[in-house]
């Protein structure tokens, strides 16, 4: 009873408490506002199909996805427990990352968090895996940011205002800006490393699923402000594509959707802010 008091006290603290942003290297990069025309499926056997202009805001992007020493320093500095669970201010007790899946290179040594290397993923600069959707919102909640929306993801995808119409994030050759199933030889890789979209964004196509900040609904970008009261039973958007999927999955308008408390060796995220 007293630990979970005390782990109660301290998400009170840290739902008061405004956290400064961290240094994340200049990483941001400026998306001026505009719109793009989104084609979406009316009826399961996309036989039928609606195109609606989405207007987007000006905001700021990550140029790269949020890595594993990123996210280490956010696990240290909160106090989580050893297991990756924590105690939401907003959600509860929930998993910020699975840390007890064999996989994951996350593990916790001598009081701390600490990277360790693995076959899948060989590098503390590879974007963070086995992370919840629960643990991005609240790596960005302590960084002072936030995950993108659906609407602004695929927008910063496109290329924003500077779009060219490619297929994939900057290219309509896939082996020129993401790591897929057919090239990414089984196993995540560091960021940037790929060649940028049209606003110098690295891995929106493949390298790790990014989650959004949207719940899901089969008719994407509608208002999503008011989040379900029941979250167990609610989905999160998750967009771009992975190294672990083919490359019909990876293009700029491709949707998944899964439970916020459920992780994988290639979900991932990158933050957003606004202007």
């Amino acid at each position: 009873m007293m630990r979970l008091l005390l782990k109660l006290l301290i998400g009170l603290l840290l739902l008061s408490f405004s956290f400064p942003e961290k240094d994340l290297k200049n990483e941001f990069v400026f998306v001026e506002g505009g719109s793009f025309v989104l084609k979406d499926f009316t009826d399961e056997s996309e036989k039928y199909w609606t195109e609606n202009e989405v207007k987007v805001e000006s905001f700021y992007i990550s140029k790269f996805e949020v890595t594993h020493k990123q996210y280490i320093e956010f696990l240290n500095s909160i106090g989580c427990d050893n297991t990756g669970v924590f105690l939401d201010p907003e959600f509860g007790e929930v998993d910020y990352i699975l840390i007890q899946d064999h996989d994951c290179p996350v593990a916790y040594k001598n009081g701390k968090f600490v990277f360790e290397a693995n076959e899948f993923i060989p590098s503390a600069n590879c974007p963070v895996v086995m992370v919840t959707w629960f643990g991005a919102n609240a790596y960005c909640n302590w960084a002072g940011v936030r995950l993108p929306s659906e609407k602004e993801w695929e927008f910063a995808a496109r290329g924003g205002v500077r779009t060219k119409g490619y297929l994939y994030s900057g290219s309509d050759s896939i082996d020129e800006v993401a790591w897929y199933v057919d090239n990414a030889e089984e196993k995540v890789h560091a960021v940037g490393l790929k060649k940028p979209n049209e606003l110098g964004i690295y891995d929106m196509s493949g390298n790790v699923w990014e989650w959004c900040s949207d719940w899901y609904f089969e008719n994407k970008h509608i208002d999503k402000a008011d989040r379900p009261k029941n979250f167990s039973d609610t989905d999160n958007v998750l967009r771009g594509g992975s190294w672990f999927v083919h490359k019909h999955f990876c293009t700029n308008d491709f949707r998944l959707s899964y439970s916020p408390k459920y992780a994988s060796l290639n979900y991932g995220f990158r933050v957003a802010k606004d202007k």
